[in-house]
């Protein structure tokens, strides 16, 4: 471990003031069972570079023997880490910027033009646009004036980004009261990250829960399985599989299926084509259809790919028809993260921000010591910064909780706002795993017989940040169902490529923190609540009209009661740990 004494200079730190990290932290977090062997990054930067840090993939081996306080210790260090990654602006020694235009693709990471050209300018559409996370998510209230502070907080409609664009006009140029602007493409205004470990837990569950859907429709062909899934004291239904028999499997079909495979931003594009890699960010959510196969007495479930090596050609007995599952991809995995519900973790998330914003690319996306993007720089960011990064975001405090009683809350419940806005979800578990590679059909990992679970590098247990339930694990208490719906013809995106259903379609905004995030919407249109709920379309047009119909009065009380749901205080714990 080359960096022993930034290590041991963090325990010191926090041994002086362990009352600052968490007002429960006395309690131990359980120790992990998981020794990553393949990920052994080095972090070797430019020296003119801005990004300092010390980390490796060594420093997440939790070992059976550490005490409570050097656990904490460690998770101290690589917090702030992550911080230094989410902070830093990256400046062209950090690998900043793209390379030369790539005439064939000047939209996505890599190639596009820039202002002052060279791929080292600044351009607001299609990136690049900023140069740190920190410029984009830092807002911890704007309901105070001036605004407060925070890292990882929310972002103003300045900062509003505009990915995949490829036509922008200033105005219609109709000449009448009705032109605007038009544009194909997507404007998505930076939510904050506070909490987002209890979501990533509460996604992760709910998907090993579907994934088990699987085999009980193998076990059940021609039977409708319904994805009633429960958490705590609420049923979330995604809709319904059924596996049916298929008489021969076509080439094209197979294709598709090797292509739209399940894929998240972090996945290695040494295989795969760029538009393939950063899909998931830009917000085309499309997953592979699935067989099940008999091998002697097994069953296998996965897509053409997948179970290639077991398949006898026109002897793939069964496909799990998809067609009635709702608010979630086909491969029924919950990505809670992005407008769309298109990232699996934030680690997934992060690897199409990072290269979006600031052209900067992971090495475990583009490979190790490969400028791929053509700037001069390889191993941009390394996996250990990732990996840091990861848990920085996701160990960061969760908004505050409320009472869910009085009159607002009732009224709240009645217009059924809550049938979407879920007020709270509860885990089972109060551990949450980090994954390098994301494996997003294999969501936790048990260390079984069968199971492999090296790409495991850490786990930290969430209690200190949530209350616990009588469960076992979390409240959450988000106020989302983590689904998408289709929220109508006025909130309708307009990117290239995307079905009208999918350009209609947004994942349930969590509320929790709303008073402090203005703007509203994905794309920061609504400066008021109230205005975010008119705008409401499609799904929830019903609700919308059930809340215009109430009295001014009760509209008050329900605008009051969401007025409660807050971002963490403003104290040191926000700013610097």
């Amino acid at each position: 471990m080359t960096n022993t004494p930034a290590f041991l200079f963090s325990l010191l730190l926090l041994l002086g003031s362990i009352s600052q990290v968490s007002a429960r932290s006395t309690e131990e977090a359980p120790s992990s069972p998981f020794v990553p062997s393949s990920m052994q990054s080095i972090n070797v930067h430019h020296p003119k570079g801005n990004l300092k840090t010390t980390i490796e993939q060594t420093d997440f081996i939790t070992m059976p023997s550490q005490t409570a306080t050097e656990r904490r210790a460690q998770l101290h260090f690589i917090k702030n880490q992550g911080r230094l990654v989410f902070s830093t602006p990256f400046n062209k020694y950090d690998g900043f910027g793209d390379g030369l235009v790539n005439l064939d693709n000047p939209v996505e990471p890599g190639g596009r033009p820039t202002l002052m050209g060279g791929g080292q300018g600044f351009l607001r559409i299609n990136g690049l646009d900023s140069q740190s996370c920190l410029e984009c998510h830092s807002i911890l209230s704007s309901k105070k004036i001036p605004s407060t502070f925070a890292v990882g907080g929310a972002g103003g409609g300045a900062v509003s980004a505009f990915p995949a664009v490829t036509e922008f006009l200033p105005s219609t140029m109709q000449g009448d009261s009705d032109s605007k602007a038009t544009f194909n493409g997507r404007v998505i205004n930076p939510p904050f990250v506070f909490g987002s470990g209890g979501i990533e837990l509460l996604a992760k569950e709910i998907t090993a829960k579907l994934q088990a859907k699987k085999a009980e429709a193998a076990a059940n062909i021609g039977q409708v399985i319904e994805l009633d899934i429960q958490q705590g004291d609420v049923i979330l239904n995604f809709g319904s599989i059924i596996a049916e028999p298929v008489s021969s499997i076509d080439k094209q079909l197979m294709d598709e299926s090797a292509l739209l495979a399940s894929k998240t931003n972090c996945d290695s594009i040494e295989n795969t084509d760029l538009r393939k890699s950063i899909k998931h960010f830009i917000g085309i959510n499309r997953s592979a259809p699935e067989f099940i196969v008999k091998n002697g007495s097994k069953t296998l479930i996965g897509n053409l790919r997948s179970l290639a090596k077991y398949r006898v050609e026109n002897q793939v007995a069964y496909r799990i028809n998809t067609d009635n599952v709702e608010g979630i991809d086909g491969d029924l995995v919950v990505r809670p993260f992005g407008r769309k519900g298109n990232n699996v973790t934030t680690r997934d998330f992060d690897c199409g921000a990072i290269r979006f914003h600031m052209g900067v690319e992971p090495e475990e996306v583009v490979g190790t010591d490969n400028d791929h993007d053509n700037d001069g720089h390889a191993n941009e960011v390394t996996i250990a910064e990732m990996s840091a990064l990861a848990v920085f975001n996701t160990t960061s405090k969760r908004p505050r909780s409320t009472r869910l009683r009085g009159r607002g809350f009732e009224l709240f419940k009645q217009v059924e706002c809550d049938s979407c806005h879920v007020p709270l979800l509860k885990t089972e578990s109060t551990v949450l795993q980090y994954h390098q590679p994301e494996k997003p059909l294999e969501p936790i990992c048990t260390l079984s017989a069968t199971e492999d679970c090296d790409h495991v590098y850490y786990q930290t247990d969430l209690s200190p940040l949530f209350h616990n339930n009588n469960q076992g694990g979390l409240n959450v208490q988000l106020f989302s169902d983590l689904k998408r719906h289709d929220m109508g013809i006025e909130l309708q995106e307009n990117l290239a490529g995307a079905s009208d259903a999918e350009n209609r379609s947004f994942i349930t905004a969590r509320l929790w923190g709303v008073a402090d995030t203005a703007p509203y919407m994905h794309d920061g249109r609504a400066t008021t609540i109230e205005d975010a709920i008119k705008m409401h379309g499609g799904e929830s047009e019903d609700s919308k009209n059930a809340f215009m119909a109430l009295s001014e009065q009760d509209q008050g009380k329900i605008l009051t009661f969401l007025n409660k749901l807050r971002t963490p205080r403003n104290n040191k714990r926000i700013i610097s740990d």
